[in-house]
């Protein structure tokens, strides 16, 4: 497995392939029309050089005579019954699983096919089970369950990643490292969130790729309000000039925030009749793990044995939090609005038009809310800490993760392994283009140029090892990062002395644990 491959390879090959334009031909008049003494006609056919750019180009080495003779792949995945007859529950699960057959979405029509293209090639029986636990705590009580029983009904398993991983639960899987089939060089695979969810560099249970589309949409991105940036700014093409110019940063964003308020009702106090400049839900935990990812902090550094030695005590951590907070707490043009994590009401404060900005999921775009939104809005990444830094979109740890329970066998190991393999890689030859080009940023954006800002998102995906397990290191991210940044930004000293070596101590302790279970 390539521990230094990462998805932006994957995601650059979106360009698409451009037809080649025929020359116009001519016949001189005054050439010499004589044939030419030819030797033997060269029957040799012409070398054809396909273009790498092209994903339908990329093919997998699963040999041409594989067959399973008829051999039964059951895969548990989260969700209900109704899934999978696509009537309702996520669109972006829905099209990890099975899709929909000719229900006139481009995406969930191609889903369907991929399954069943990889079932006639492999002559697999592919049986999708959905989990029906009700939640995510349910579905991680169903997937306990059914491991620790072990009586091998289900061969894999497509699950929600946090909950999957995060509750300790990695010891009931597989490792996938040397998985038969799976080729880890190939360009659907996601080999940095793969390591992400590793324990020791080493080994891991848990693999994602390009059928999993629900990962595409748990990433963060900043929506704006392209009337309210025109009412007061002009032309809202300049975002995306700022944009793709690499100048989007959280300092430059400030004097719009603070400008972009308005009191709206006349009461002299900010309220939710008002326009404010950026919105945040009350508990701010769920915006802030994809900002301070994108602040290109140095959370852990893993050794050449793949110990993994948490950081963050540093300079640049230290402006983040300063930074962070005057933005939120000391800029009169942001508003908390909602309770808890970002909600549906919260969405509707944003696209009821009462704030410029708003970080939220990309998949939220594709919403009731924001698909009947009445004002234009924009599709930018996720602003940096520093301008000399690349842009970072966080790929939040609730979304999708492919395993192996230790229940199969060797036998049924090797043909899921070739399962994955032809469902990734069909799906990155057939469906990836459609999802990108026609359901992100035609479908779900407004705009040509909010297309080229989901280029950039898609391009610059990553997953943070200690965010999918806080648990399992003291909660560090929320007691040394998120905490100073919403309430005292002094207080990152004495929170990281504190919590710092204990998180250490905890993580040790759980891959110790883990390993050896």
């Amino acid at each position: 497995m390539k521990k230094s491959l990462r998805i932006t390879a994957l995601l650059l090959l979106a360009a698409m392939l451009l037809p080649a334009c025929a020359q116009d031909k001519t016949t001189d008049p005054t050439a010499d029309t004589t044939p030419a003494v030819t030797g033997p006609t060269d029957t040799t056919p012409e070398e054809t050089t396909l273009d790498p750019n092209d994903r339908a180009n990329h093919f997998d080495k699963l040999p041409a005579d594989i067959n399973f003779n008829g051999e039964n792949v059951t895969i548990l995945f989260r969700g209900t019954d109704a899934y999978l007859e696509g009537t309702s529950g996520s669109y972006w699960i829905i099209n990890d699983v099975c899709g929909t057959d000719n229900i006139g979405d481009i995406v969930s029509d191609l889903v369907w096919e991929r399954n069943q293209n990889v079932a006639e090639r492999l002559n697999i029986d592919l049986v999708w089970v959905p989990t029906n636990g009700g939640d995510l705590n349910g579905d991680r009580n169903v997937v306990r369950q059914t491991v620790q029983a072990a009586t091998g009904d289900y061969h894999a398993m497509l699950l929600t990643g946090n909950t999957s991983a995060g509750s300790g639960i990695n010891n009931l899987f597989r490792d996938i490292n040397g998985i038969p089939y799976v080729d880890f060089e190939s360009p659907w695979w996601w080999n940095e969130s793969i390591m992400a969810y590793s324990l020791d560099g080493e080994h891991s249970q848990f693999l994602l790729g390009d059928m999993l589309m629900t990962n595409l949409s748990q990433t963060g991105v900043l929506f704006f309000n392209k009337n309210i940036y025109e009412d007061n700014f002009g032309d809202p093409d300049q975002m995306y000039k700022t944009t793709l110019d690499g100048k989007l940063t959280w300092d430059s964003m400030y004097e719009m925030v603070e400008a972009a308020y308005k009191d709206v009702n006349g009461d002299g106090k900010a309220d939710e009749e008002d326009i404010f400049g950026e919105m945040w839900s009350v508990n701010k935990n769920e915006e802030l793990s994809h900002i301070v990812v994108g602040c290109n902090l140095d959370f852990y550094e893993r050794d050449d044995d793949g110990h993994l030695t948490i950081k963050l005590n540093d300079d640049r951590t230290l402006k983040a939090i300063e930074t962070l907070y005057h933005h939120i707490n000391e800029n009169p043009g942001c508003y908390s609005y909602g309770s808890g994590p970002i909600t549906g009401n919260t969405s509707n404060f944003f696209t009821e038009g009462h704030a410029l900005f708003f970080v939220q999921r990309l998949g939220s775009s594709a919403g009731a809310a924001f698909r009947e939104m009445e004002q234009e809005f924009g599709i930018l990444p996720v602003p940096k800490l520093t301008e000399d830094q690349d842009y970072i979109s966080y790929m939040h740890e609730s979304g999708t993760v492919l395993c192996v329970p230790r229940s199969t066998d060797d036998k049924k190991f090797s043909t899921v392994g070739a399962t994955f393999e032809a469902l990734c890689g069909e799906a990155h030859r057939t469906y990836l283009n459609a999802f990108l080009d026609t359901a992100l940023k035609m479908k779900y954006s407004r705009d040509a140029l909010s297309g080229q800002c989901i280029d950039i998102v898609m391009n610059t995906l990553t997953s943070n090892t200690l965010m999918i397990y806080g648990d399992y290191t003291s909660s560090i991210i929320s007691s040394c990062l998120y905490n100073p940044i919403k309430s005292n930004p002094s207080g990152f000293a004495s929170a990281y002395k504190k919590v710092g070596p204990a998180a250490q101590k905890t993580w040790d302790k759980f891959v110790e644990k883990m390993i050896a279970g």
